[in-house]
């Protein structure tokens, strides 16, 4: 096995675009993805890949450094969504990496030897192509909680946005802002989804709700036509309209998951949910999707667990102080304690 170890500006970008066009199947492995995180973390990606006998990427793993209380730890990325066990050969390539002496985290649907968990969670997925239009895509769905408040939205007079602009993407980012801080979240870094579009260009798409020229609500999805998935990556809302009930939050979904049943994609990625959270693996199973059981994993097997997590008493207790900061203040801490998370 030659592996070899590189960063993503000393990359051979025609060699790793070819193979991500033959090989590749998730867009969190693509180029684009990779120069978008670069650019938000402000550092150059480290990527370690191996070539087969014929000197063709066969398999690389990207990674950055993460900060915890204690120390750096090396993370693999993607961070979530695909897990890395659909890849060809991620043994071997795992077995190669254990003569290094960082510690590398990873996401799996597998156990792999010498390495231990750190974490587990599910992934949720709807396959749509059971459904032979969006109609009866639709009627598949939960009908008290997502048919119903969807119809109920559909008959306010509100205005609806399918594959919006630029611009819809700077309200989004404001009201994404609010969303976060009401849920004691830290905020994303300045200019994270103008970057996005940026890098992504047409693989992000956004769709959006508003009434009387405001955005009330909205989601964005990637556009993965590698791995043949729409994946849903983010949503806010506004907590006015929200504590009204009047279905715009599930409008803003459905009209995302409409727009991807439409262009053929088959699959439609709702993302990790920790085991502990109940109440949101509820709410992903309503619009249909089906969960797998995946770890986060750390190799080599003695290496130290991450300290943060999503569930645990520290974050608890961290995610109200948030929530009570004023607005200012709290955009201030999260541009500083955004590496850490």
């Amino acid at each position: 096995m030659n592996l070899k170890e590189t960063t993503l500006s000393r990359l051979n970008v025609n060699k790793f675009k070819k193979f991500n066009k033959i090989t590749n199947k998730s867009l969190f492995f693509s180029y684009d993805w990779l120069s978008f995180l670069g650019e938000i973390y402000n550092k150059d990606p480290k990527i370690s890949y191996y070539f087969n006998k014929k000197k063709q990427i066969e398999f690389f793993l990207p990674f950055i450094n993460k900060f915890t209380r204690t120390s750096t730890k090396s993370v693999s990325l993607p961070l979530c969504v695909v897990p890395l066990s659909s890849f060809h050969n991620l043994e071997k390539f795992i077995s190669a990496l254990r003569n290094k002496t960082d510690e590398v985290y990873f996401h799996s649907s597998n156990l792999i030897e010498g390495t231990a968990i750190v974490d587990n969670f599910y992934l949720s997925t709807l396959d749509m192509s059971k459904y032979s239009n969006s109609e009866k895509l639709f009627k598949s769905l939960n009908k008290s909680n997502i048919q119903r408040k969807v119809l109920k939205a559909m008959k306010q007079n509100f205005t609806l946005i399918v594959d919006g602009n630029k611009k819809l993407f700077e309200e989004f980012e404001n009201l994404q802002s609010k969303t976060r801080h009401r849920q004691g979240s830290p905020d994303y870094p300045k200019n994270f989804f103008k970057n996005l579009t940026k890098f992504l260009k047409n693989k992000v798409k956004i769709f959006g709700v508003k009434e009387n020229d405001k955005l009330i609500a909205a989601t964005v999805f990637f556009w993965d036509k590698n791995s043949n998935r729409a994946i849903y990556a983010y949503g806010a809302n506004d907590e006015k309209y929200l504590t009204k009930n009047r279905g715009a939050n599930q409008l803003a979904m459905w009209l995302g998951i409409e727009y991807a049943k439409k262009n053929n994609f088959r699959y439609l990625d709702f993302g990790k949910t920790p085991l502990s959270n109940k109440s949101l693996l509820t709410y992903k199973e309503r619009w249909g999707a089906k969960t797998e059981n995946c770890f986060m994993l750390v190799h080599p097997k003695k290496a130290t667990k991450l300290d943060v997590k999503r569930d645990s008493y520290f974050f608890l207790i961290f995610s109200k102080l948030m929530r009570i900061l004023p607005f200012n203040i709290y955009k201030f801490i999260s541009e500083t304690i955004f590496k850490y998370l």
